[in-house]
């Protein structure tokens, strides 16, 4: 994290435009991301993230120019495997992101850019010139402390036990925690307390 906003604060740590990020179901991906973007706006650069869960209604033409950006985030590589189209698509975007020197891409999957099962030899290679970076799920302890942080943020007070509470009465991942803290936001709004 540390590393990615320096590279967007232009202090060139990185010495590579593409970042890949590897992590299973639930180890933050998507979060790290979302979050990306959110600084990029805040420093007045200009990101751009693309989810590839549904190929069916997106097209590869959707990144055509995105190398003029100052941050392009691309979620779930492992989506293209094997769509020849896709592949063609991304190996373009990379080559011109490399050329314009200009933007940082950050891909994500849940496998490594050897594992990841493309069909075309040269995005596979593409995939492992830049860093490479592994998350890990957050252990129970870590859970709580995003739960009690995230609440912090929108002036919530969750008590280590509510947190803890949480964890043991809905699904564990991230996705599922910040959706049921998001259900209680909205719940303590409406009762005003």
């Amino acid at each position: 994290l540390s590393l990615l906003t320096q590279s967007l604060e232009g202090k060139h740590t990185l010495n590579t435009p593409l970042v890949y990020v590897v992590g299973e179901q639930g180890s933050g991906r998507s979060h790290l991301l979302h979050g990306l973007c959110a600084y990029a706006v805040e420093l007045d650069k200009v990101p751009f993230l693309l989810a590839m869960d549904d190929l069916d209604h997106i097209a590869p033409a959707m990144l055509e120019g995105l190398e003029r950006l100052d941050l392009v985030c691309i979620d779930n590589l492992d989506s293209i495997v094997a769509n020849k189209e896709w592949e063609f698509g991304l190996f373009d975007l990379i080559n011109r992101i490399l050329e314009s020197g200009r933007c940082q891409l950050v891909m994500t999957a849940n496998q490594s850019p050897v594992q990841l099962a493309v069909s075309l030899p040269d995005l596979k290679s593409r995939l492992s010139w830049g860093a490479s970076y592994k998350l890990h799920k957050l252990d129970e302890k870590a859970q709580i402390n995003v739960l009690r942080e995230r609440a912090n943020l929108r002036g919530l007070s969750l008590s280590e036990d509510v947190a803890r509470f949480m964890l043991t009465r809905t699904d564990r991942g991230m996705r599922s925690l910040m959706e049921t803290l998001d259900t209680l936001d909205k719940a303590s709004m409406a009762a005003q307390r």
